[in-house]
């Protein structure tokens, strides 16, 4: 059945339309087109039929008026002066000018007073809306406006119902649909559980949703009243209140109002506003510490590419009673006023004269107005990063290397830290000379000095006056007073090769050579060091196919053994620095092994002799998936001898056996152990086991578990702790969740955290109800969230 369009082109007074054009439009021989026998309203209503008058079509049509009507019949009625256009069957359609879609069984234009009727099957498309009716009525006059009566329309993900919704353009050329005594739901079903009532309602498709007297039921119960309210169909726009109570803030109501800034538009795929910027307004009530001002400046952009870049924050707070203190520990007193200016961001800066480089400034600054603000009011950001850094970086990146200007500064006089002026130039590894010799280099220049704060200054001097010989302990204390500026000079070169011997055995031997020196270090005048290191990586791999393994309970298609011993030889050659220089880029004893190639070793400041053989063996299960191998189980063993001990190495020979297993069969399943040990003789004196996994073992259920033990480390605390998490969907509109961690050391339940979401048609509701033990002193908290459901983000509900 051929298409037919019926436009302004087809219906003139200055001409007709012959039997050529109607062939070519309906796709009928001329013997099937019944001209009608006399002039005026011709008899025949076969399908595909233009009616003539005088051997011409006598209406003239609109521009505005371009009906599709798939082969079903087209008359004028000269007397009524009106066209009916009928489907016989089919669905005929026309796009208005203010970008509305119609589709109906028949449609009738009424040149006099320039209105469509549409009946039948009515459907009408606006963007992401759809509408369904009995009537539609579209005037064409200089207001042209689309009115459907008796409908139901869903527009981004909400179901609406009413008498009457009119689609019409505001005077900014902006697309609305707009009703009164309306009822909106996201349950897509015939019996909603849940309505928003109200008596007036306008919406901007992929924009906002305006409501007045706005009533929500749940059933045919009413549970809210809002005179008058705004949601953005992007859930960080618009009003977004969180209450709760926590025993450090007492009851507390967190608003949040969002505004998108910059480039407005509707994001591909969701229907939804976005813009360049998003400005979140801030104004919080805590009743235990007074009222929080504040807001964040996100570039929308930026965040998609670096989630940790959260662009400019402002909070200010008038605590009422600073001091509060949820931990055991003593703290000094603070003031009421109490703050925090954060900027996380970069920018990008191309240059005309050089397209192959990247030029880039990047801010990451944080001021706080003591040491315990993060504590009191930013929970998250506290647990992540407790001394947030200060620095500023200007670079230039190419395919070989990266120039860079960074500043770091200390406007908390609180943190034990560095300030400097570094510049520095690093050449990435790459051939010199189209030759298979491999050539990089680090190099820098700086002037630093290491900031202590005051209180601290007084405890290490009480350090040292109790340690009375010139031991290595009271060097390092000394060390830690110097906190005048000097400059620090390093560069290191070196190059490597790769090669095979007996085709089976991979060997890559490096060298290098280093100097770094110190000058104007105060009460110790200039120092230098000179680095020369020399190592050899070498491993082998083996491997063997089981073609017949299968087993679809652990993903299992075929597998293949690899099996990949390896080591690494290490030498440093690294002469003496005055232990009384700072040491800045210093060695931190944790728990993981130091890296043993120069090019990646951070810690230049302590650098010293060693002389180190790391050896080991990884083996790999592989199987297919989608066509291309996967890996199904990784396990790593390696453990380092020590044929020259480094200096912070005491009493060893070797280190502790290192065991990395990854286990991941599914993709709902995965497992993965770290686990450290002696072995040989005493190894490192200490013991460390880290397991984690997470399952779904159906599609409702969620579950994670997690252990860590460590005992008898030189610096860090033994600790013995077991979480776990679990979530389960009871249907729909249910799911709760619950969180813990137990501390086997102090035999305590430390964390418990148990939440409930609940889906109630239109809305989502999450609520959260929280237990700490901070050493001994007990905390609580329950926080309150909702969103609307579809154009909302789904919960977890954030307790702070």
């Amino acid at each position: 059945m051929s298409s037919s369009s019926w436009g302004a082109d087809d219906f003139n007074s200055g001409g007709g339309m012959d039997i050529s054009m109607l062939q070519e439009r309906t796709g009928m021989t001329e013997p099937e087109l019944e001209r009608p026998s006399e002039p005026g309203l011709g008899a025949g209503t076969a399908r595909g039929v233009i009616n003539l008058a005088g051997g011409g079509l006598k209406p003239e049509m609109p521009d505005s008026v371009n009906i599709v009507n798939n082969g079903g019949s087209t008359r004028f009625l000269k007397d009524e002066n009106k066209v009916i256009c009928d489907g016989e069957g089919s669905i005929l359609s026309m796009k208005t000018d203010t970008g509305s879609e119609v589709f109906a069984e028949r449609a009738e234009i009424d040149l006099t007073r320039k209105e469509v009727t549409f009946t039948g099957n009515v459907c009408v498309f606006q963007g992401e809306s759809i509408t369904r009716g009995d009537r539609a009525v579209y005037s064409y006059a200089d207001e042209e406006e689309l009115n459907v009566q008796n409908v139901r329309t869903k527009v981004s993900g909400m179901i609406l119902k009413s008498r009457n919704f009119e689609y019409a353009v505001d005077a900014k050329g902006r697309k609305y649909i707009e009703a009164k005594n309306a009822s909106v739901t996201t349950e897509d079903k015939k019996n909603p559980n849940s309505w928003i009532r109200t008596g007036h309602l306008k919406i901007y498709p992929e924009d906002k949703v305006e409501f007045s007297h706005l009533r929500v039921y749940y059933k045919d119960t009413p549970f809210f009243y809002f005179p008058y309210f705004i949601h953005s169909l992007n859930p960080k726009e618009g009003y977004t209140p969180r209450p709760g109570m926590r025993s450090i803030w007492g009851p507390y109501l967190l608003n949040e109002y969002g505004i998108l800034l910059g480039n407005r538009r509707v994001e591909k795929g969701k229907g939804i506003p976005v813009s360049d910027y998003l400005l979140l307004n801030h104004v919080d009530y805590r009743e235990r510490r007074g009222i929080g001002l504040g807001f964040d400046f996100e570039d929308t952009n930026l965040k998609k590419k670096a989630g940790n870049m959260t662009g400019l924050s402002v909070y200010y707070v008038n605590d009422s009673d600073p001091g509060i203190n949820p931990l055991w520990e003593p703290r000094k007193p603070v003031g009421s006023d109490r703050s925090r200016i954060a900027l996380q961001q970069y920018w990008d800066f191309p240059i005309e004269d050089d397209k192959d480089a990247m030029y880039r400034l990047k801010a990451n600054v944080n001021y706080l107005s003591d040491r315990y603000v993060l504590r009191d009011f930013f929970q998250d950001i506290y647990q992540s990063n407790d001394k947030p850094d200060n620095t500023v970086v200007f670079d230039r990146t190419d395919k070989r290397s990266v120039s860079s200007l960074l500043v770091r500064f200390d406007p908390n006089d609180f943190y034990l830290t560095d300030s400097r002026v570094e510049m520095s130039y690093s050449r990435a590894r790459a051939p010199l000379f189209k030759s298979g010799v491999v050539y990089e280099n680090r190099n820098s220049f700086s002037f630093m000095n290491q900031n202590v704060p005051a209180e601290k200054r007084v405890d290490i001097q009480e350090i040292i006056s109790q340690i009375r010989e010139n031991t290595a302990a009271r060097q390092y204390w000394e060390r830690m007073l110097n906190t005048d500026s000097f400059a620090r000079l390093h560069s290191y070169h070196e190059i490597s090769t790769s090669f095979k011997v007996a085709n089976c055995l991979n060997l890559t031997p490096k060298t290098g050579l280093g100097y770094t020196g110190y000058y104007d270090v105060a009460g110790q005048g200039n120092d230098s060091r000179g680095i020369v290191y020399a190592a050899c990586d070498f491993d082998m791999k083996f491997s063997k196919s089981f073609s017949n393994v299968f087993n679809d309970t652990f993903g299992v298609n075929t597998l293949r053994h690899v099996i990949q011993p390896r080591g690494t030889f290490s030498f440093v050659n690294a002469t003496g620095v005055n232990p009384l220089v700072p040491q800045i880029d210093g060695w931190t004893s944790t728990t993981n092994p130091r890296s043993l190639d120069m090019g990646t070793f951070t810690a230049i400041d302590s650098l010293s002799d060693w002389a180190i053989f790391r050896y080991g063996v990884r083996n790999m299960l592989m199987t297919s998936r989608d066509g291309a191998s996967a890996e199904w189980l990784v396990w790593d063993t390696f453990m380092d001898a020590y044929l020259h001990r480094p200096e912070d190495e005491q009493n060893t020979r070797y280190s502790n056996l290192y065991s990395i297993v990854r286990w991941s069969p599914l993709p709902w399943l995965a497992i993965s152990s770290e686990c450290q040990f002696p072995v040989l003789g005493e190894g490192q004196g200490y013991r460390e086991y880290n397991h984690y996994m997470s399952w779904k073992p159906t599609r409702s259920t969620e579950l994670a578990l997690g252990h860590r033990y460590l005992t008898h480390h030189p610096i860090l605390e033994d600790a013995n702790q077991l979480t776990a998490y679990g979530m389960y969907r009871i249907n729909e509109n249910f799911a709760i969740s619950g969180e813990w961690r137990w501390d086997a050391e102090q035999k305590q339940l430390q964390i418990q955290k148990y939440s409930l979401y609940r889906n109630v048609g239109a809305w989502y509701i999450g609520a959260s109800l929280f237990f700490r033990d901070n050493g001994g002193k007990r905390e609580t908290g329950f926080g309150l969230s909702f969103t609307l459901g579809e154009t909302g983000d789904r919960f977890p509900v954030t307790i702070n």
